[in-house]
């Protein structure tokens, strides 16, 4: 008995009664004879040589025959393994899908990342196909073709940081005005004058406009004190809203402003302090000032002094300290406008 050309165990015939046992040599003696069992081994034999023979042929058939396809770009003939086909179904070779996309990126024409196959177009500019992109590019100009996809992306920004590469994704809800890449930097999305949390790009750009024009007064202005200063003119220590004055050399240092401050024209000093203490109330870089080391006597709370009048009962007033008059308070004139 042979089954697909080969000896096999012999069930029971009882198998339909639910026998699964199977017929022993003494079952078959008398049944199945040496001529048989003789007979079938040649069986056997013949049906495996065809077998080989028949797997030889086919592999025969498959190294002679290999599919082949015209390239729609150089329209030379290739094999159709080893080539690249598109979600579309159109097929290229490698080498001319390079030329192609290379001259696209390059170029930077992304609306053209599409099949190059005439009447398709099929859009290839899309996450879900950016590995054939990969296969088909060298790496520079891969790496070239994901940074421009990155740069046109609506919800991915570049840093505003010069020399900084890092990129921020905008999530829904998020403020473009006042971004911050992985490395700390804050900036603004759309404007190079970031960042500025709940104001527009346009109010920032007129805040901006209007900070520098008054940057450019001042330093006019600043310009005109330091002209004024060095023609003779000092400030009113008070800032008042007379501004200063002019002195003749030959004219008396106590001077009165138009406001009614009445101070020392040397130091900037009130006179009313000197006057009723000494010249150690004067600062250290005027003319008429005294160390305070060489006066015997202690300071003493006066109570016709102005800064005395501050001080706690029976506490002096300090010495008055340098504080870079005439300059400094040109210097501060637009933080501390004239009284």
């Amino acid at each position: 008995v042979a089954t697909l050309c080969r000896l096999t165990n012999i069930r029971c015939p009882a198998e339909i009664a639910e026998c699964t046992s199977d017929l022993k040599e003494e079952d078959l003696r008398g049944v199945v004879g040496a001529a048989d069992l003789v007979a079938a081994e040649r069986s056997v034999r013949d049906v495996d040589e065809r077998n080989r023979q028949l797997i030889d042929d086919l592999k025969r058939q498959n190294e002679e025959y290999r599919p082949m396809f015209d390239c729609a770009i150089c329209l030379v003939a290739h094999e159709v393994e080893g080539c690249c086909t598109l979600p579309c179904q159109h097929r290229f070779c490698f080498e001319s899908l390079q030329y192609h996309f290379d001259i696209i990126v390059r170029e930077r024409r992304l609306n053209k990342l599409t099949c190059p196959a005439d009447g398709c177009g099929f859009n290839l500019r899309s996450e879900e196909f950016i590995h054939i992109f990969q296969q088909c590019l060298s790496e520079e100009t891969y790496v070239k073709l994901h940074e421009f996809l990155t740069r046109d992306n609506p919800n991915i920004y570049e840093c505003g940081k010069p020399g900084c590469e890092e990129k921020v994704f905008l999530d829904d809800g998020d403020d473009f005005a006042d971004l911050a890449c992985p490395r700390g930097h804050r900036f603004c999305g759309k404007c190079h004058s970031g960042p500025h949390r709940s104001m527009t790009c346009e109010e920032r750009e007129e805040q901006m406009e209007l900070e520098k024009k008054e940057e450019a007064e001042e330093k006019d202005q600043q310009e005109a004190w330091t002209s004024a200063l060095g023609m003779g003119w000092k400030p009113c220590p008070r800032r008042c809203t007379f501004g200063g004055g002019y002195k003749a050399a030959e004219e008396c240092d106590h001077v009165t402003c138009e406001c009614g401050f009445e101070f020392c024209w040397d130091c900037g000093v009130e006179r009313q302090v000197a006057l009723v203490h000494d010249n150690r109330w004067h600062k250290p870089s005027c003319r008429y000032h005294t160390r305070p080391e060489e006066v015997a006597e202690a300071p003493v709370h006066m109570a016709a002094c102005p800064e005395c009048k501050k001080m706690p009962p029976g506490v002096p007033c300090v010495f008055s300290p340098d504080d870079g008059y005439p300059n400094s308070y040109v210097l501060r004139w637009r933080s501390r406008r004239f009284r």
